[in-house]
This record gives C-alpha cells, structure tokens and sequence, in this order.
C-alpha cells in the first residue's frame, strides 16, 4: 500500500482572502488608505505601527465574527475543488495560528465555501508550523522558509515576496496540485 502525504494548509491568505476586509477595517480606524498590497512585512505591528492586541482586535471585528466571516472570499475561484484534489494525496489538516474564540467562526468559513479537511489544528506560533509531523506545508508565512528541509509550498502574497530560497512558490492551488501530481511518488518512496 502506497503511503500517503500529510499535508498542512494554512487559512489565512492560503485559503481565505482575510487580508482585504483586515486592511479595510484598519482604514477605518486610522483614516488611512492602505492597500492588501502595501503589505510588505508579515509583521504588522511594526508596519502599521499597531500593538499585538489591535491587530487581533481587527481580525475580531472584521474578519473572524459571528456575521463577517461570510464576506470573506476564498482566495481562488473552485478552491473546494481544488482542496478535494489535493486530497486526494492523503490527510491534509488546516494549521492555523488564530485565538481560541476565532475558530468556530473559522470553522463555519470552511463548510460555507465547502472546504474538506480532516483536522483542524491551532499552532502556537507560525514558525512552530514547521515543526510539526507534516510531508508538505501549504502557507504564506515567510518565516517557514527556514524549513529544516521541509517541503513547504509558499502561496504568493506581498509579505512573502523577499523570500527566494527554501520555499516552491506557487501562484495559484492550481500550481500545488501540479507539483503534487510530479511529485507524489517521490515523496512518498
């Protein structure tokens, strides 16, 4: 019997387009004009000059609540098709660093776009994901380009654009499941 893959998807900015309603809200409350792209840095307490709490506070209110959480597009068209076919390779767990209170609205994101997944696991911290029992990681965060070797696929988003080296970068779920497709056997031997 063929072994199969354990793959780790992230949520946000991986699977659902989060950062647009983010920066909006942020616009909101600083009267500012900021874009998803002048998001150049993954930590946005030192680019927006905003405490850890705040940008919580604003995934609180714009993205992860009882009502918004429907208004948050996925970040490509057929994405739970896409998922499903990805699956296909084995287990593949959401890994995700979110708040406790976050999650069942999370959750309700997930089976509203019909996205299937076997597990719904909460990280510490983005850069412990690596460390964690997974064959192929699926994520925008820069910091898992340190990756011990791990293959991680890092879904294209400004924040990420100064990483070169120890990462597939992949433009679309389209371009995973290609690299999947080429690459399974390998991996699995």
């Amino acid at each position: 019997m063929e072994r199969r893959l354990n793959i780790s998807v992230d949520l946000d900015s991986t699977l659902a387009r989060t950062m647009d309603s983010w920066i909006n809200e942020l616009n909101r409350r600083k009267k500012s004009h900021y874009r998803v792209y002048d998001i150049v840095d993954w930590d946005l307490c030192r680019l927006f000059n905003i405490s850890k709490s705040e940008v919580i506070d604003i995934f609180d209110t714009a993205v992860w609540c009882n009502w918004s959480f429907r208004m948050i597009p996925p970040t490509e068209e057929g994405l739970s098709e896409k998922i499903r076919r990805i699956k296909r390779y084995g287990r593949l767990d959401v890994v995700t660093v979110l708040p406790e209170h976050q999650v069942k609205y999370s959750k309700r994101w997930l089976s509203y776009h019909g996205i299937q997944y076997d597990n719904f696991v909460l990280a510490a911290d983005g850069k412990d994901k690596i460390h964690m029992p997974y064959d192929v990681f699926i994520d925008d965060n820069p910091a898992l380009a340190d990756n011990n070797g791990k293959i991680v696929l890092l879904y294209d988003q400004p924040w990420n654009q100064n990483v070169e080296t120890g990462v597939i970068r992949v433009y679309s779920f389209d371009q995973v499941i290609q690299f999947l497709d080429l690459s399974y056997r390998h991996l699995t031997e």
